[in-house]
């Protein structure tokens, strides 16, 4: 069921569109090209190969917001399957989570251009790319198990998701670096649980250096808290998925 959901999804994703699959590109491509532009010509950031450093942090940036946007609705939209028949009902957002992560999987094929036209080092430390994706995905998973339950007897969670995760992309040093902000309010900025994923993203994409392994240990605490949180909030609220929907 799990991979049948997935397949539904991807190929609905772009269907009856004239490019098709290369949307899985364009998209992302569209987005690194217009915040270069504006981030270097006209706010000036001061960072070198500021393109592939975009390039790291927005890629698993749009997977974590597609994935908390679309799966906050993903109970509501297959409620024709939830009243009807038993399942696991966390089949659904599960499958929202992975077909973002085969998404982003395609996508990598930017950041492997970007590589290797701007001639970036890339070293060791990218061996630790499936651990820093694997975190993501346990901090995606948990966040979309919360949400996908409570919008379903709270239906404007799923609107304010969209405005939420306006704020929280700048709220992580995607678009600048964490050094830019000053220190008396940088601490803040370890609350946010995508601060140490994106750094890490960054180290080994982009700076070709280990991550700081209390920063991953940071974000390793926080993916597993939020998944676990996720997984008690779903098991009690979708008891009564099928009386509600």
């Amino acid at each position: 069921m799990l991979s049948h959901l997935v397949k539904i999804d991807l190929r609905a994703r772009y269907k009856g569109s004239v490019l098709g699959f290369l949307w899985t590109f364009i998209n992302p491509l569209m987005l690194i090209i217009v915040y270069s532009v504006v981030f270097t010509m006209f706010l000036k950031v001061n960072i070198p190969n500021y393109t592939i450093y975009l390039t790291a942090g927005l890629l698993p940036w749009n997977m974590f917001q597609n994935t908390l946007v679309g799966s906050s609705g993903s109970i509501l939209r297959n409620s024709h399957l939830v009243s009807k028949i038993y399942f696991p009902r966390g089949v659904l957002p599960l499958s929202v989570v992975t077909s973002n992560v085969i998404n982003y999987l395609y996508s990598m094929v930017i950041m492997i251009f970007a590589i290797l036209i701007f001639h970036v080092h890339i070293s060791s430390s990218v061996v630790l790319f499936p651990v820093i994706l694997a975190i993501q995905v346990s901090l995606m998973l948990g966040c979309a198990l919360i949400l996908s339950s409570i919008n379903v007897y709270f239906r404007d969670v799923e609107h304010i998701v969209t405005v939420v995760m306006m704020a929280w992309f700048y709220a992580t040093p995607i678009v600048y670096s964490l050094d830019a902000v000053p220190e008396s309010i940088r601490r803040w900025f370890y609350i946010n649980p995508m601060t140490p994923i994106d750094i890490a993203y960054v180290d080994v994409l982009y700076r070709g250096a280990w991550p700081n392994l209390g920063m991953l240990l940071v974000a390793i605490i926080w993916s597993v808290c939020v998944m676990i949180l996720g997984w008690i909030v779903f098991r009690r609220l979708s008891r009564g998925f099928g009386d509600v929907v």
